[in-house]
């Protein structure tokens, strides 16, 4: 009779989920309620819940230091995610907002809702980061919200990054066409642009509430400024900090995997999602989107199951996955990308469709039922 064996996964997004859910069968529109999920829900497919602070790992032993506890895995996948800061932007904290996180996006909804005009400003602080279509999307998006009636008279919007194009990862063909849907509406981009620092007062007036005017600029390394009147900033990302002193972390940060298995370097220790470095042709690194973290914890949950079955090599992962960009006015463009094809990766954007956003808002139901 085989012995019992303890698979641990660290993290609960789309890969952590997609990883347990898979080896348990083989072994701005919406509130928050809408797109807000308790994890605790997964125990009634047979999963084990447990939320806590994971503070250590020793990959070598596949144990974890979790709350004053260390726990031994058979098998170990990490799924933590990235830590997302402002630190690398002096002055950033307390004048931006994001969007990555709830409370932050719900602050940036009272924010554009009490907004009178001017200059909205969205700021990539580095790459990589979540979904390489997020700050584009947003900047259709805000525009699309901030034309209505009633709204301010006057704005504009501007989107700065110190990345070459949109979405460089997909190839000049696919960042002209997202470059177009910006110049449709007038909003202005500015690439190869590092942000350094912010410069901003803040306004508080009477009232009640009371309202809050924030006038600033952003400086660049290069010396020069942009204003704003509302500044948005995509958080730098980076790797948790239990995992910063493990021994699994690479030369750029992240967690080197083999791009078909995701293991790591240690037996019995794989990393899926957005925590992870997954080499591409021409130098690039696999996006961090949801969408791959799934088909990646599938793959390893197979591989897991294959490993504790003996049931010789499971599937590879392949590489593939799109996602989508909504447009505004009631559209969406979906990438479909081929990350693993040589001599470059292949991708190709579909025109915006009504169809794609129904397809897009079929997607997130899917996942939400995934909970």
């Amino acid at each position: 009779m085989t012995a019992p064996s303890t698979t641990i996964i660290v993290g609960a997004g789309f890969g952590g989920i997609a990883a347990a859910r898979r080896l348990r069968t083989l072994t701005g529109r919406r509130r928050p309620e809408q797109v807000s999920r308790r994890l605790s829900a997964i125990t009634r497919y047979g999963l084990e819940f447990r939320c806590a602070e994971v503070v250590g790992v020793d990959p070598a032993q596949r144990v974890l230091e979790i709350a004053g506890d260390r726990v031994k895995a058979d098998a170990l996948v990490l799924a933590p995610g990235a830590h997302l800061t402002l630190d690398p932007l002096p002055g950033a904290a307390g004048v931006a907002h994001q969007f990555y996180e709830l409370d932050g996006a719900l602050r940036l909804r009272d924010a554009l809702d009490a907004f009178k005009g001017g200059r909205v400003l969205i700021a990539i602080i580095a790459p990589p980061y979540k979904c390489p279509a997020a700050p584009h999307e947003a900047a259709l998006l805000l525009h699309e919200r901030l034309t209505r009636r009633p709204g301010p008279e006057h704005f504009s919007i501007g989107l700065v990054t110190p990345e070459p194009q949109p979405m460089p990862v997909a190839g000049p063909t696919v960042g002209a066409a997202v470059r177009e849907l910006h110049e449709r509406r007038g909003i202005t981009a500015r690439f190869g642009a590092k942000p350094a620092r912010v410069h901003a007062s803040i306004a508080i007036s009477a009232g009640s509430p009371p309202s809050r005017a924030v006038a600033g600029e952003l400086e660049f390394a290069d010396g020069t400024r942009e204003p704003f009147d509302l500044l948005i900033v995509v958080p730098a990302h980076t790797a948790p900090t239990f995992l910063r002193e493990s021994g699994l972390l690479g030369p750029n940060g992240w967690i080197p995997v083999d791009r078909g298995t995701l293991a790591t370097p240690f037996d019995g220790v794989w990393a899926i999602g957005d925590a992870t470095t997954v080499p591409l042709a021409g130098g690039g690194m696999l996006p961090k989107a949801g969408v791959f973290a799934r088909a990646e914890g599938e793959t390893v949950a197979q591989a897991i199951a294959a490993r504790l079955l003996g049931q010789g090599e499971s599937q590879r992962f392949d590489g593939r996955g799109g996602c989508y960009l909504e447009t505004a006015q009631g559209e969406a463009a979906y990438a479909d990308g081929q990350f693993f094809a040589e001599p470059m990766p292949v991708v190709a954007l579909e025109p915006p469709s009504r169809g794609a956003l129904g397809r897009k808002e079929e997607f997130a139901r899917d996942w939400g039922r995934w909970y």
